[in-house]
């Protein structure tokens, strides 16, 4: 009884997903890109952007990927349940350790891309566009609480069920350079909150959420930078299905 009790429930929270799966509302702009020239492209799977007009992405044959910003990143020492499991300076160190982590991505995502339309380099040429990237939000999983969730269920600390409320997020601003002018020829910004899962173990990891969707952006930007005119670049789904 109790299994088919469980059982239901699973299903009750599949359609929760059908019904509410949705993108996290914008972010605030910070003064890393020019909002007021912001807009939202349908084409396009950020919240808002800004491309030169008559921009000509035949120019560039390379990359950078600069280091990644994460001085927007705003952590609120008076939120309770930080300061219970992690203290402010080790926050920091975490905010940082993303901001690692997103360059990495980025550069791996652009050397993974079978079309080898770009090639990766450490020092920009007039060939390349340059991409400055920053973190602007990061808000930390709340693995313990996640768990303590599930616990009612019997399913010990491997998995965790979904959580409705209190979504994680995570959110990126970006500047296009072009390696010749260094003039600002793109911009970008995108917030997206953790993906829903019926189970997952990404529940028991501080920023297993925030680094799926950091995947997302590397792999939309490499599909920016390969597009062609006319085409359109899917957003991400908010409904993921690999729960490790």
């Amino acid at each position: 009884m109790k299994n088919v009790h469980l059982l239901r429930y699973i299903k009750f929270l599949g359609l929760c997903i059908l019904i509410s799966g949705c993108k996290a509302a914008p972010g605030k702009n910070t003064d890393f890109i020019t909002s007021s020239l912001m807009t939202k492209h349908e084409d396009l799977p950020f919240h808002s952007a800004w491309i030169r007009e008559g921009l000509d992405k035949s120019i560039y044959d390379k990359v950078y990927i600069a280091p990644v910003n994460t001085s927007y990143v705003l952590i609120d020492e008076n939120d309770w349940w930080k300061n219970s499991f992690k203290n402010y300076s080790e926050l920091k160190k975490d905010v940082e350790k993303t901001g690692e982590y997103m360059r990495e991505t980025f550069i791996a995502a652009f050397k993974k891309d079978p079309h080898k339309r770009f090639k990766v380099v450490n020092t920009p040429d007039e060939t390349t566009f340059i991409v400055e990237l920053a973190l602007t939000e990061l808000t930390p999983n709340k693995p313990y609480l996640k768990l303590a969730r599930f616990a009612p269920f019997g399913a010990g600390a491997a998995v965790s069920l979904l959580n409705q409320t209190n979504l994680s997020t995570v959110a990126f601003e970006s500047r296009i350079r072009d390696g010749k002018t260094g003039e600002i020829v793109a911009m970008f910004a995108d917030r997206e909150q953790e993906k829903k899962y019926l189970a997952t173990t990404k529940n028991l990891t501080w920023y297993g959420h925030a680094n799926e969707v950091i995947q997302d952006w590397a792999n939309q930007f490499v599909e920016l930078g390969n597009r062609e005119p006319g085409s359109i670049i899917k957003d991400s789904a908010t409904f993921g299905l690999k729960p490790w």
